[in-house]
């Protein structure tokens, strides 16, 4: 049978990685001296508790080609594997992942660029999931995943600017003049780009903005609704998607540390399989 392997920036909860019987490889969280495994050593909540107390925003860095060997080894031999992560633009993890395949040359690894990150490339490895119970070949999923790739799309909604201007997104002035509107800024990820979308004047108005989004892409296939310490806001989210577009498969879920950390506390949105690109 054929395997899942992700990276822990999926954000996929535990239970249904084994669920869905996923190999899960962590990218390491770095504040100042001290070094973490993202969802071994260091959970959700104490990411974020670290995080607002911190004078300078966390890095991470990618599994190393060992981290990588270390998980393809865990598969039996003689299963393929469809090995799916976050965007080649904001991470070396894809690098990794390839210079480990190429070392186990009588194994079929298929590595797929998510183009995203999160609970949008999470997603995808649903949608694998589902294939690999429907009977369908490593080559025609990771043909799927290629071809979804362009629809995935991550919205979400700043509760703060603090941490994209320590960041270095937004500058300093733009931030106090934010902070002086109360706007909710709006942070897309397509394609592996992030974008700055219109900001909200209210959580209300930014609420009808993730609506809007998936409007004019034709609606969605599946959703997922995620949040940083903001359940509140998800539950808002989901009551409005569920009114907006009903029957649609919804899941919900956290945002871990690499969206996180330039998101902060707070935030919530989705993250979707559109219509259309």
């Amino acid at each position: 049978m054929t395997r899942i392997v992700v990276d822990s920036t999926c954000d996929l909860p535990e239970d249904l990685m084994r669920e869905l019987d996923i190999v899960m490889v962590p990218l390491k969280v770095h504040f100042g001296d001290q070094v973490f495994k993202d969802k071994v050593e260091l959970d959700g909540d104490e990411f974020f508790r670290r995080l607002e107390s911190a004078s300078q925003l966390p890095t991470t860095s990618q599994p190393s080609p060992g981290d990588f060997l270390e998980a393809y080894r865990k598969v039996p031999a003689g299963e393929p594997i469809i090995s799916i992560h976050i965007a080649e633009q904001l991470s070396g993890t894809l690098q990794s992942a390839r210079l480990a395949a190429a070392e186990l040359k009588d194994r079929e690894i298929h590595i797929v660029d998510s183009g995203n990150v999160a609970w949008a490339a999470g997603l995808l490895a649903v949608v694998a999931a589902e294939m690999i119970k429907a009977g369908k070949s490593p080559a025609e999923i990771e043909k799927k995943l290629i071809d979804v790739r362009p629809r995935l799309r991550l919205v979400a909604i700043l509760d703060t600017l603090k941490y994209v201007i320590m960041g270095g997104r937004v500058s300093r002035a733009q931030g106090m003049i934010g902070g002086l509107l109360r706007v909710k800024p709006i942070m897309i990820v397509v394609q592996g780009e992030i974008h700055r979308g219109t900001p909200a004047r209210t959580w209300g108005q930014a609420y009808q903005k993730v609506v809007e989004d998936i409007q004019e892409h034709g609606g969605a296939e599946r959703i997922a609704v995620i949040h940083a310490q903001a359940p509140e806001a998800a539950a808002t989210i989901k009551q409005r998607l569920e009114e907006a577009f009903p029957g649609v498969e919804m899941f919900t879920g956290t945002i871990g540390p690499v969206v996180g950390t330039h998101a902060g506390p707070g935030a919530a949105g989705v993250a979707y399989i559109a219509k259309k690109a």
